[in-house]
Order: C-alpha cells, then sequence, then structure tokens
C-alpha cells in the first residue's frame, strides 16, 4: 500500500474504532436483555471490557467526549423524570421519599464502616469505604423506571424523588471525606488553627444541603408561578397581543421550542446548582418537575428527545460508568473474598431502606366494617411487595461511588486491599442491584397499578 492511502486510512480507524464500541453497547444491551437481565448490565460490561483499562480500544480524546456524552445523558433522563412527577403523588410522599434517602444512605456507611473494622481496617478506612458505598445511582434508577415503565406510579416517583434526594446526601458525604482527609492535618495544628479548621470543615459539610434548599425552593416557586391563573391569564394575553406571524411560528414550532426550554433551562440550572456547591442533577431535575403538568413537556420530549435520550443513556452506562471502573485494581492484594462481604453490607444496606416504601398499617380490602371503615392489617403482603420492591431499585451504584473510592485512594484514606474491596462491592452492587429489581417485579408486583389499572408486568 503506498504511503498516500496509508496516510488517508490513518484518520478514520478512530472512527471504525468507535463505530465498534457503539455496536458493542447495542448489542450486548440487547443479549443481556434477551437472557432476562436489564440491558444495562450488559453495557456496563462491555464499557468496562473495551475502556482503557483492559482493550483500550478508544484514544484518550474519545474517551473522554463519551464520558462528557454520558453526563448529557445523565442529564436529559434526570429532566425527564422530572417531567414525569405528579404534583399530589410528591406532596404526599416528600417526606417519606427523604427518610428513605436519608435511611439508604446511613445504613450502607455503618455496615460498610462496621464490616471493614471486622476485617481489621482501621477506623478511617472503614469510614471511607463506608462513604463510597453509600450512594444511589440516580442513572440507573431513571433507567430502571423508564424500562419497566413505571414513572407513572407513585411507587415509581416515590423511587425516583429518594434517588435524587440521595444524590444530595452523598454530596454531603464526600464533603465529610475531605473533613477525614484534614482530620490528620488538623491535629498537628494548635488549638487557634483547630477551631478554624472546625468551622471551615462544618461549612464544607453544611454548604450542599443548604445549596440545595436553596435551588428545591426556587423550583418549588417557579412551579407555582407557572400553575397560578394569574401566569395563564397572561400568557393568553401574551397570545392575542403577538403579531400573526409569530403566533404563527409558535403553534407550528411548539414542541421545538418546549424541547429548548426544557434542555436550555436544564442545563443553566444545573450549572447554576453546581456553582452554588448543590448537584448539576438536581437543578436539571428542578426544571423538569416545572412543567411536570404540562401535557405539551411530554408529549414534545417523547417525540424528539427520547430517540438521542436512549443512545446518550447508552453512553453513560458504557463509558460514564464502565470506563470508570478500574478493572485491573479489582484483583490488587487478592481481596475478593473481602469484597464479596463488603457486598452484602452494600446489598444490605440499600435494601433495608425499602421499609419506608409505604406505610406498615396497609388496608385489609377483605372485611369493611359497619360503620364504613377498612378493616387494617399490619405488614400485609402489599407492604412486603412494596418494601422488596422499592429496597431493590435503590441497590445500584453508580459513578459517584468509584470516584469516592478513587479520591480516598489518592489520598492515602484507603489501603490498596481496602480499595480493591471497596471497588468490588461498589461493582457488584451495580451489576446486581438492576437484576435483583426486575426479580422483585416479577413476584411482587401487586399494588403498582397505573391510572389505566395496569399493573406494571402487564405495562412492561
Amino acid at each position: 500500500m503506498s504511503a498516500e492511502h496509508t496516510l488517508l486510512l490513518l484518520p478514520v480507524a478512530p472512527l471504525y474504532r468507535l463505530v465498534a464500541f457503539f455496536g458493542a453497547l447495542y448489542y450486548s444491551g440487547n443479549v443481556v436483555d434477551l437472557l432476562g437481565c436489564p440491558a444495562l448490565v450488559g453495557e456496563i460490561v462491555a464499557g468496562m471490557l473495551l475502556g482503557p483499562d483492559v482493550a483500550d480500544l478508544l484514544p484518550l480524546t474519545v474517551v473522554d467526549a463519551l464520558k462528557i456524552a454520558g453526563q448529557a445523558g445523565l442529564c436529559l433522563m434526570v429532566i425527564e423524570g422530572g417531567i414525569s412527577m405528579e404534583s399530589d403523588v410528591l406532596k404526599q410522599k416528600g417526606v417519606r421519599a427523604v427518610v428513605l434517602a436519608a435511611t439508604g444512605t446511613v445504613l450502607p456507611v455503618l455496615l460498610g464502616w462496621l464490616t471493614m473494622l471486622s476485617l481489621g481496617h482501621s477506623s478511617t478506612c472503614a469510614l471511607a469505604s463506608g462513604i463510597a458505598l453509600s450512594s444511589t445511582a440516580i442513572g440507573f434508577t431513571m433507567r430502571m423506571m423508564t424500562d419497566m415503565k413505571l414513572l407513572d406510579t407513585a411507587e415509581g416517583q416515590l423511587i425516583t424523588a429518594a434517588a435524587m434526594i440521595d444524590d444530595v446526601f452523598s454530596l454531603i458525604l464526600l464533603s465529610m471525606l475531605t473533613v477525614v482527609q484534614d482530620a490528620a492535618l488538623a491535629e498537628q495544628q494548635s488549638g487557634e488553627q483547630q477551631t478554624q479548621q472546625s468551622n471551615s470543615s462544618a461549612w464544607t459539610i453544611v454548604r450542599p444541603l443548604l445549596a440545595s434548599a436553596v435551588v428545591t425552593l426556587v423550583g418549588l416557586v417557579c412551579f407555582h408561578v407557572v400553575e397560578s391563573p394569574s401566569f395563564a391569564s397572561f400568557g393568553k394575553l401574551l397570545d392575542r397581543s403577538s403579531p400573526d406571524r409569530l403566533r404563527s411560528a409558535w403553534q407550528n414550532n411548539e414542541q421545538e421550542l418546549m424541547v429548548l426550554f426544557l434542555i436550555g433551562g436544564g442545563m443553566l440550572a444545573a450549572w447554576l446548582s453546581e456553582g452554588l456547591y448543590s448537584t448539576l442533577l438536581l437543578g436539571a431535575f428542578t426544571v423538569g418537575a416545572v412543567c411536570c403538568t404540562r401535557p405539551l413537556a411530554r408529549e414534545a420530549w417523547s417525540s424528539l428527545v427520547a430517540p438521542l435520550q436512549s443512545w446518550l443513556a447508552r453512553c453513560f452506562f458504557g463509558a460514564t460508568v464502565g470506563f470508570q471502573v478500574p478493572v485491573r485494581d479489582l484483583f490488587e492484594g487478592g481481596n475478593i473474598g473481602p469484597g464479596l462481604l463488603l457486598t452484602v453490607a452494600a446489598v444490605l444496606g440499600k435494601w433495608l431502606s425499602g421499609a419506608w416504601g409505604t406505610s406498615i398499617c396497609q388496608p385489609a380490602h377483605i372485611d369493611e366494617m359497619a360503620d364504613g371503615h377498612t378493616a387494617c392489617s399490619f405488614a400485609n403482603r402489599v407492604y412486603w411487595g412494596t418494601f422488596n420492591r422499592v429496597g431493590c431499585a435503590m441497590i445500584g451504584r453508580g459513578e459517584l461511588g468509584f470516584q469516592l473510592a478513587t479520591t480516598a485512594r489518592s489520598a492515602g484514606i484507603l489501603t490498596p486491599p481496602a480499595y480493591s474491596a471497596t471497588i468490588w462491592a461498589l461493582l457488584l452492587a451495580t451489576l446486581l442491584g438492576p437484576v435483583a429489581f426486575r426479580l422483585s417485579m416479577r413476584f411482587t408486583a401487586c399494588g403498582l397499578e397505573n391510572q389505566e389499572g395496569k399493573t406494571a408486568v402487564e405495562r412492561a
């Protein structure tokens, strides 16, 4: 082959590899789905095997670009979750979602800490491992709710809201990890310096919570403004007073303009939220929730964004999550056994949070009292079914857990054996969570009817 032909072929080689990578994502997801497991499991495995740590199929610049595309896919999934919310459901289950998220954050930290202590690790190392296991992946939750067509159910919206709040709590724990990292340095300082360091550490922990409260409050204000009669009257007045050409342009392109508002507003809110030390996903979710009562928002999203979102979601699971897994470090120190033990703690900590999925006292629906009241039973079949489904939905971890573990290892908090065990627990929980949720849906589908009366299994 001549030099000229060689030069012509060189620039397209990364393109061939990129096409091969997308093909692997697509077909691995389909094959795993045919086997009865969620497609995202196959996409993550494909990303792990083809990523920088194993096959190193793609150039570094392409890897970085795919990670960014995956983050965009995650933001789109979160905006869709906001659009799918029902205001009445959020009012009824908001407190329950907060309690569920708090329990699902604290229990993995506690169980992970105890497990690592029993394995002989230091208290600081054990705490860092528990913090890395604390976060529920909102991306996994959104994908599962969408695939199982659960976003229009009260339970699906409870799980989505809890996973979003869990992300805020994970930010606080990330701040705690920074405080743990600085603890040894603070012990060597003078009393005055220690006081200043303590005040700074307290503000570092509290800041994400306050910022998230501000973002949520702004979102609530915007929602009430949009829902107010005066806003509707202003919209009608503006429509009547607009030039015919402008009115015609809006009517002919209303879906495109709504998508522009959702994506543009979501990106702006995400940027502002992250700048305020909250999570960018909360800002994106808030913009979607502001439009949750607008049928045009759901129609426009379904027809214009959903096809692109499906591919960007594959990028998220294959690249943003799959590339993040340090496959070579999994076998560092031969710590597979402790990793399996830590996996039990990681799974159990999230699954137990499902106890808050619904009230433990459920209507019996069998015997109606003479005075018109319905008899209630304690912890009946509906309660345990909800417990199992909600708990399994919270098991999946995401890229934040791997980021926390890597940060702790770089800071010297996690020893190599502890890091290896933590990575095993994160990976296995990531892969087992969607499978466990799919199984829970098959065996405990009662109580998941939507507005049309169909169960989740019938809809899926």
